[in-house]
């Protein structure tokens, strides 16, 4: 339990041995779009939203960081706010190149849900890419992502989710 504390502290501060200097946690936030197909034993459905996030960025080792979403908002036929960090984790890989900062990323996530007396629980898989662009006088870089989201979950009620967002926002250094 004191090795988890320690970690998720050295996480929070950015400040995990062997990360490079140059390569500093972020903040950010975005605005976006969100497809979602959902299929379950009594039929599929479909529903397009608005999505609003904001995230923190920390280095683990060279151009790797840990993602975490700390604020998710989607309006849609099915609208949903998620607060904390439980919300999703992903590890983003930025590869090196010179104007702009590519990125891939890619992340799992299970959690557990009840709802009047039934419980499910959802195991999904995270993947996709992006850019964002250093402005040399400005303190933020813009971002631009798309990603591809699977959702399967078991229980008293299954269903199978495919996801499809793009979002675009700006990320600060610290």
């Amino acid at each position: 339990m004191r090795k988890a504390v320690i970690i998720a502290l050295m996480l929070a501060l950015g400040t995990i041995p062997g990360s490079a200097k140059h390569y500093k946690p972020m903040i950010g936030g975005g605005i976006g779009f969100n497809y979602m197909h959902t299929s379950t034993d009594y039929g599929s459905d479909s529903d397009a939203g608005l999505t609003l996030s904001f995230e923190g960025m920390v280095p683990v080792y060279n151009s790797l960081y840990v993602r975490a979403n700390i604020l998710g908002l989607r309006v849609g036929d099915d609208t949903f706010f998620e607060l904390g960090t439980g919300s999703a984790f992903d590890l983003v890989y930025f590869i090196p190149s010179k104007n702009f900062e590519p990125y891939g990323l890619g992340g799992l996530r299970i959690e557990s849900l009840s709802s009047g007396g039934s419980s499910s629980t959802a195991f999904s898989i995270a993947f996709g890419g992006g850019a964002q662009m250093p402005l040399k006088t400005m303190p933020f870089k813009p971002f631009g992502e798309m990603g591809i989201s699977i959702v399967v979950a078991g229980g008293s009620y299954d269903y199978t989710t495919f996801g499809i967002s793009m979002a675009f926002g700006a990320r600060f250094a610290k």
